[in-house]
């Protein structure tokens, strides 16, 4: 079964690497959110959870909190920003929000970053590059303050300040072409709750063999 007691905090479900929960990660540290993990390790403890009802997709990351089960990622930063004091009041506003945080996620569809380690490095670096050759210049141009949009940041600043970390760590140097970006992850770095985060074991490394082998147990 599924270790771990009852808890009030919340609870995020994965295994125990970056994937598509790192980006979730973020936003919960952005948002000062105090949550548990646990991490899947057999195909056994999967099916558990579908078989409970508690995957409706049958797939995870999956957050539970408030009561909830939320699955994909996606939807799980959409609700801990709208719940958690991530977006802004304004619709105007949250619309250039989330257009910045779907630009983010077409930045992550066409480099693959998410995978990275899974394929020959040196062909990953290039399609990594070629989609920073695309969108970091939109990126830059698109933060039109100390954040992202002014003096607030919002969950696109921490769903971004992710791709740009990884970024670095795969292709060093990257942020010196892009200013705007480049102070804009020393300023988010520099906020108590990412130096928290970024220094603890909730912040996951670059890929594994073990993980893959966890992965693909399942």
């Amino acid at each position: 079964k599924l270790v771990g007691k009852m808890t009030d905090k919340p609870v995020l479900v994965y295994v125990n690497g970056r994937g598509n929960a790192e980006r979730i990660r973020f936003v919960l540290a952005g948002a000062c959110v105090d949550y548990e993990e646990r991490f899947l390790s057999t195909s056994t403890e999967l099916k558990e959870l579908v078989e409970n009802g508690r995957l409706i997709t049958s797939q995870v990351p999956l957050l539970s909190i408030d009561g909830l089960d939320i699955v994909q990622s996606w939807s799980i930063i959409r609700y801990v920003a709208k719940t958690r004091g991530l977006v802004p009041e304004d619709v105007a506003t949250l619309t250039r929000v989330d257009i910045i945080a779907e630009t983010v996620r077409d930045f992550e569809n066409a480099s693959g970053l998410v995978s990275y380690g899974w394929g020959v490095i040196e062909e990953q670096k290039i399609k990594i590059q070629t989609a920073v050759d695309k969108y970091f210049i939109r990126f830059e141009n698109l933060v039109s303050g100390p954040f992202v949009i002014g003096d607030k940041p919002y969950y696109c600043d921490f769903v971004l300040l992710n791709v740009l970390l990884y970024t670095e760590e795969v292709l060093p140097g990257t942020l010196d072409a892009f200013p705007k970006l480049k102070a804009l992850q020393e300023k988010l770095c520099a906020l108590p709750q990412i130096q928290e985060f970024l220094s603890s074991d909730k912040r996951k490394g670059l890929v594994t063999p073990e993980y893959k082998e966890i992965v693909r147990a399942v």
